[in-house]
C-alpha cells in the first residue's frame, strides 16, 4: 500500500484511491457493532463538542426543522455534536444540520458523516505528502517502473458495474439503422475507431468484430438487429458466405450458439491486456495503440465537431505519454461534454474515470437524455391552459 500511494498523489489517481478506500473504510464502519463503533470514535478523539441543555433549549426549533424530527419533544431525545461546518459538507449541503456562528449541529444518527469526512481529509492530507516525496523517489530507477505499474493497475483494477458481466442491454434497445448517429454522438474512440473503419473497409476482423460486437449488445442492439447491421455492413461479401462464416459467430456472442455462453463486452483492461493488435488490425486502445501522432490527428477528426481543439492536446497527450489511457478518455469525455455543463474532474460522473466502453456510451446518452426531457418540459409547461 504504501507504494501505491506514491504514485497515486497525481490528482486524478489521487481521488480515485480515495473513493475506493472511503467505500471500504465506510463498509468495515458501518459493519461493526454499537460498542466497536464508540471504541473507534474514542480512541480517534475526533474533536467535536456535545451540545448542553441550554444550546438544545435555545435553538430546539432549528434543530427538530434541519433534522426532519416532527416535533422538537421527539428531537430532544438526540444528542447533537459540534463541529466547523467545513467538516461536515455533504450534509450542509443536504440541508441536515443547523448551522450557527460557523459551526455544524449534528445529531448522532448522522456521527458518521463526521467519521467519514475525516477519514478523507486525512488520506488526502497523507496523500499530499507522499507527492512531495516523489521527486526523490523518481532518481531510483529500480523503484519506477513499480510504480507505474501499480498506478496502471490501480487505474485499470478498480471496480465498476461494467466490468463484470455487462450482458444485457444497458438502456432502450437499439436498431441498425440507429448506430451511424449512435457511433457520432456517444461512443468512445476506440468504439469510434471500430465503426469507421468498418464503414471504410466494409469489414473488420476477428478481434475487432468481437470488440465491436459485444459493445453493441451490451448497447441494445438485440441478435435480429445484430445480424442486420453486420449484413449491411458487409456489403461486399455474398450472402452464402456471410452466412457460413459470420451469421454463425453472431449467435455465438449472444449464447445462442455453441456452449451458449451470454460473454460480456470487455472492459478498458481488458481491451488494454488482451489480443494485442497488429499493424493491420483496428481493435484495441487507440490511446495506447496509436502512434502519437496518428492519435492527435484522429482526436481532432473525431471529436472537433463536439468541442475538442488543438489547445486540448497538449495536456492529453501528457497523460498518454504517462501511461494513464484511462485518464486521457475520461479528459476528452469531459471535453467533448462540456456543452452539457460537465466540468474538469467530474469524469462520467462522481469523478470516476472511464473503465468501460459501455460506461462511456451510456453515461453520454443519459446527459442527452437529461437535455430532451428538459426541453419537453419546458414546451409542455409552455401549452397554454383550455
Amino acid at each position: 500500500m504504501y507504494f501505491s500511494h506514491h504514485k497515486k498523489c497525481r490528482e486524478e489517481l489521487r481521488r480515485r484511491f480515495v473513493k475506493a478506500e472511503l467505500a471500504l473504510f465506510k463498509i468495515r464502519y458501518e459493519t461493526d457493532d454499537r460498542e466497536e463503533r464508540q471504541e473507534f470514535m474514542r480512541v480517534h478523539k475526533f474533536g467535536w463538542a456535545e451540545a448542553d441543555d441550554k444550546e438544545m433549549q435555545l435553538h430546539g426549533d432549528k434543530l427538530a426543522e434541519a433534522s426532519s424530527w416532527s416535533t422538537q419533544a421527539a428531537n430532544a431525545q438526540e444528542k447533537y455534536y459540534k463541529v466547523k461546518w467545513t467538516r461536515v459538507p455533504d450534509l450542509v449541503e443536504k440541508r441536515r444540520v443547523f448551522l450557527k456562528d460557523g459551526m455544524a449541529y449534528v445529531p448522532a444518527r448522522e456521527q458518521s458523516s463526521i467519521v467519514f469526512q475525516e477519514f478523507s481529509s486525512s488520506l488526502e492530507k497523507a496523500l499530499e505528502r507522499t507527492a512531495k516525496e516523489l521527486p526523490r523517489l523518481d532518481e531510483d530507477t529500480r523503484i519506477v517502473p513499480i510504480l507505474d505499474n501499480l498506478s496502471q493497475g490501480f487505474l485499470a483494477g478498480v471496480s465498476s458495474e461494467w466490468t463484470s458481466a455487462s450482458t444485457t442491454a444497458d438502456g432502450d434497445e437499439i436498431t441498425a439503422d440507429m448506430v451511424d448517429e449512435l457511433a457520432r454522438k456517444h461512443f468512445p474512440m476506440c468504439m469510434r475507431n471500430l465503426h469507421e473503419c468498418l464503414r471504410r473497409d466494409r469489414h473488420l476482423k476477428h478481434y475487432g468484430r468481437l470488440q465491436y460486437g459485444l459493445f453493441l449488445k451490451v448497447l441494445g442492439l438485440s441478435i435480429d438487429e445484430a445480424v442486420a447491421f453486420w449484413r449491411r455492413s458487409f456489403s461486399n461479401i455474398q450472402d452464402d458466405k456471410f452466412n457460413k462464416e459470420y451469421r454463425y459467430n453472431i449467435r455465438h456472442s449472444y449464447g445462442l450458439e455453441g456452449k451458449r455462453a451470454n460473454y460480456a463486452a470487455k472492459s478498458c483492461q481488458q481491451i488494454l491486456t488482451s489480443d494485442q493488435p497488429g499493424a493491420q488490425d483496428s481493435h484495441g486502445c487507440p490511446y495506447r495503440h496509436f502512434a502519437p501522432d496518428n492519435l492527435q490527428t484522429a482526436l481532432l477528426s473525431t471529436y472537433s465537431s463536439q468541442g475538442l481543439t488543438s489547445s486540448d492536446l497538449p495536456e492529453i497527450m501528457h497523460t498518454v505519454k504517462a501511461g494513464h489511457y484511462h485518464v486521457a478518455c475520461t479528459r476528452v469525455f469531459e471535453i467533448t461534454h462540456s456543452a452539457q455543463e460537465v466540468k474538469k474532474g467530474d469524469g462520467v460522473g462522481g469523478g470516476d474515470s472511464v473503465t468501460h466502453p459501455n460506461q462511456y456510451a451510456a453515461r453520454s446518452r443519459e446527459l442527452e437524455k437529461a437535455i430532451l426531457d428538459a426541453r419537453k418540459a419546458d414546451m409542455d409547461g409552455d401549452v397554454p391552459m383550455s
